[in-house]
């Protein structure tokens, strides 16, 4: 793209639009625009640099992506208005936790209500940076409410992924030869149906084998 070139990493569908996060760049193609070969309109809209090494993720009316490079690792958020004529404002939610965030990024999972952002790092896979934020209904604004870390015990497996589903987050992890899905809620709220043992019916229960999954 330009004189410059760039590589596309990832993507993202944002208001019904494609985004797409280049090492240099970042582009979309308008989901109102015909996108044929002899019309291939992809327009750039900001030039966040070194903010590809993970997929970004929508959440509301607002993207969130990292950024990894000499000056350490940090989480951003932007709203898109260049594909619809209006200004692409970008911020970053972790300038308040210094060099507290750690490793090259992995993964961003969004979660609502209560309002969180996961993020997880190469160097430490089964740990998870969360922030909490709040959106102000009056200003459009959105707000750091809190940061905190959580870690995924050994015993319980190797994390290789976290999703979200109905405002809980899913866990991903390889225990004793499965692939096991535990659901969290963030809410902080007593849950209905208290287990830890991923709510496996005890007659399953008796010829598993509990033994920790080697990490």
């Amino acid at each position: 793209h330009g004189s410059e070139g760039d590589t596309l990493r990832s993507t993202v569908i944002y208001n019904g639009n494609l985004l797409l996060f280049g090492e240099r760049q970042q582009y979309g193609i308008s989901g109102e625009a015909l996108f044929t070969p002899r019309q291939p309109l992809i327009r750039a809209f900001s030039a966040n640099k070194d903010a590809a090494y993970c997929n970004p993720a929508a959440s509301g009316n607002f993207v969130f992506y990292s950024q990894y490079g000499d000056a350490g690792t940090s989480l951003h958020q932007m709203r898109v208005g260049a594909l619809n004529g209006q200004q692409t404002i970008t911020s970053e939610l972790s300038e308040d936790v210094g060099d507290w965030l750690t490793g090259r990024p992995l993964q961003i999972v969004p979660i609502t209500a209560p309002n969180f952002v996961l993020l997880r790092t190469q160097d430490h896979p089964s740990d998870l940076y969360l922030f909490g934020y709040v959106d102000d209904s009056a200003t459009g604004e959105r707000r750091v409410e809190s940061w905190h870390t959580l870690e995924y015990a050994a015993p319980l497996g190797t994390l290789i992924g976290v999703s979200s589903f109905r405002k809980s987050a899913l866990f991903f992890t390889a225990r004793s030869g499965s692939i096991v899905c535990d659901s969290l809620s963030l809410s902080g709220a007593p849950d209905d149906f208290p287990c830890l043992d991923s709510a496996i019916p005890n007659a399953q229960a008796a010829n598993l084998d509990i033994t920790p999954a080697d990490t």
